[in-house]
């Protein structure tokens, strides 16, 4: 999923069109041309397989987004902005770089400061927002706004929900505990 920003309280999220996913004429016209593009990628490929790999994805993804298309609808995150969007790209190019040098001491460091500095700069802006709307919600309080006070209760109410992660074993058992499910 390809994220882009509108940095107006808003981000935009592109997906691909889901209402041309259920189309029987479209489902048919990407499996034969995805069909097609596939065989020709194993006919002429004497790749590593590293490198075929990636071909396979990228052909899935360019063939979906050529006969699906994309749709982009708005989403509300109101407290990250510019600044949070550069400090976390700094830190995605200080692990790419970790990686390409093999873990070194001072690539992991450094990825390790910029990974400490893009969280304190959103736990900042978030506090920053949280604070905002806990005094606007005051001010609604106070002016015996009541309707609108209790709708944006509930909104912040129900933004803050944690996920459970389950898998089943073997036997068919739910597995809740994080070292079961990593062992599974």
């Amino acid at each position: 999923m390809d994220s882009m920003s509108d940095w107006n309280g808003w981000m935009l999220v592109e997906k691909h069109d889901h209402e041309k996913m259920t189309l029987l004429e479209k489902q048919v016209e990407y499996k034969t041309s995805l069909t097609e593009q596939l065989l020709e990628l194993a006919i002429n490929s004497d790749d590593s397989l590293d490198s075929r790999w990636n071909k396979i994805i990228s052909t899935i993804h360019k063939r979906a987004e050529e006969v699906f298309g994309k749709t982009s609808r708005k989403q509300p995150n109101d407290w990250f902005d510019k600044e949070c969007q550069e400090v976390t790209e700094v830190k995605n190019k200080a692990y790419v770089n970790m990686q390409e040098r093999s873990y070194t001491g001072a690539s992991a460091d450094k990825y390790r400061e910029a990974r400490r500095k893009e969280k304190q700069v959103h736990k900042r802006k978030k506090e920053q927002y949280e604070n905002n709307q806990i005094e606007k919600l005051e001010e609604l309080g106070q002016q015996h706004q009541t309707r609108q006070f209790y709708r944006d209760i509930n909104r912040l109410r129900k933004d803050c929900k944690r996920r459970l992660t389950i898998c089943k074993s073997k036997n068919g058992d739910i597995i809740t505990e994080k070292d079961g499910i990593l062992n599974r």
